[in-house]
């Protein structure tokens, strides 16, 4: 017991400086005279594609999903989307509209699936050509992935 607690607290202090590390950077490039982002910053299609797992109760099953997102440059998005849990296709090139999106000066942000509760915190390249997410909401699933623009 005690093993396993010294292996998670080791990953977890690993993992608190790959952190610690990525705000410095992004903190120093505003500081330094990057242009630093903006909502505006991401605008056009962008297309992704990324796995994960989904927890039902006890048990993590696999996700796959993939689609396009088209953002506006003013905070808001639709995303067309193909979803598959655990080998079973849950609903091909649907439609979400009404998500929302924002980003910080120092190039991370959020975004809202519309009503879907889906959240992902967001990570801007300062020309807004792609960005990285990790879902945060709802908790329990694990889904992370980058996605590129495609069309402006």
């Amino acid at each position: 017991m005690k093993t396993n607690h010294l292996k998670l607290s080791g990953c977890m202090a690993i993992m608190l400086s790959l952190f610690t590390g990525i705000m410095t950077a992004q903190q120093a490039f505003a500081e330094e005279g990057g242009h630093g982002c903006s909502t505006a910053t991401l605008k056009g299609s962008y297309q992704f594609a990324s796995s994960g797992f989904l927890r039902e109760g006890a048990t993590a099953v696999p996700l796959a999903v993939a689609g396009i997102d088209v953002l506006d440059g003013h905070g808001n998005l639709t995303s067309n989307s193909t979803l598959v849990v655990n080998g079973a296709v849950i609903f091909q090139n649907a439609i979400v509209p009404g998500g929302t999106y924002t980003v910080r000066e120092d190039c991370t942000g959020t975004l809202y699936l519309g009503s879907s509760g889906i959240v992902l915190n967001i990570f801007v390249d300062d020309h807004g050509d792609a960005f990285d997410y990790v879902q945060t909401s709802p908790s329990g699933n694990v889904l992370a992935g980058t996605i590129r623009r495609t069309s402006r």
